[in-house]
């Protein structure tokens, strides 16, 4: 995971650079890991200038310079708060851009009453843009991880990399697997008999399957969402059969993918097609 984050932090450097532009980091939960990456990479004093951690409202008030009067009404781990922060480092060390995080990494949460796993990130420069991350999960390690990794993503967004370059895992071949089992409440009553696999349920198991083959690639504030589908469901499958749904990546055009799906119980196939899906921020749909 390190070895990623230095990856995304190369391909932004080089943009940075070849843009002359310069970047400032005020960090908290992800305890400098944002920082590492970006300085990790060779020629990195061509556009990292400095930051810090600011994990207490002393560093705020001594790294930043931003004094109690400044965040009256705004609490840390906001979106808002993640602005400060990142306007207030860009003009202290004179960036192009300045990026920010605020945090809970967990295993608990903070006194805001925030679950562990939420992060609020910040961009300033040329463009702001502030967004909230939630992993769902108390794992401190992964959680500083992935508040790294979606901060780097949001500067990357920022300074136009484009997205075969933040999502360079995402390629044709990846697969995605869903094993099921027909339950009454997924099968057809209405022809008699115990019923069978009704479409909606073999298509909602081909499109988490699609999901799965390229979830783990992404950064933990993004996901895929469905918006065309071509299916046919070609053979019955009966209550208390199992069957398998898989999906394979065919093609990457920018953040639209296009999948070939198929299900198969233990004797044929039951249903082939077709998906699309594009890759979103949660949270920022459209």
């Amino acid at each position: 995971m390190v070895h990623e984050l230095i990856a995304s932090a190369a391909t932004t450097g080089a943009r940075l650079k070849d843009r002359k532009e310069t970047i400032a980091v005020a960090e908290s939960s992800a305890g400098g890991l944002i920082s590492a990456a970006l300085l990790a990479v060779p020629g990195a004093s061509a556009y990292f200038l400095g930051g810090g951690v600011v994990y207490t409202q002393a560093a705020r008030r001594g790294l930043l310079q931003v004094p109690d009067a400044a965040v009256v009404g705004v609490r840390s781990s906001t979106e808002a708060y993640a602005l400060v922060k990142a306007r207030a480092v860009r003009e202290r060390v004179g960036a192009t851009w300045g990026l920010a995080e605020t945090g809970a990494s967990g295993p608990a949460g903070n006194r805001y009453g925030d679950a562990p796993g939420h992060a609020c990130l910040a961009i300033a420069g040329p463009v702001e843009r502030a967004i909230t991350l939630e992993t769902g999960h108390g794992d401190r390690e992964r959680n500083m991880r992935a508040f790294a990794r979606a901060a780097l993503d949001l500067l990357a967004e920022a300074v136009g990399v484009p997205p075969a370059e933040r999502f360079p895992g995402i390629v044709p071949g990846l697969r995605g697997e869903r094993r099921a089992v027909v339950t009454p409440v997924w099968a057809t009553t209405h022809a008699g008999g115990q019923g069978a696999l009704m479409a909606i349920w073999m298509i909602l198991e081909m499109e988490l399957a699609a999901q799965e083959a390229t979830q783990p690639l992404l950064p933990g504030d993004h996901t895929t969402v469905g918006y065309e589908i071509c299916v046919r469901h070609v053979r019955p499958t009966p209550v208390g059969e199992s069957f398998i749904a898989t999906a394979e990546l065919l093609e990457v055009d920018g953040r639209k993918l296009f999948f070939a799906v198929e299900a198969r119980n233990a004797r044929e196939r039951i249903g082939e097609g077709t998906l699309r899906r594009t890759i979103v921020r949660r949270g920022r749909l459209g």
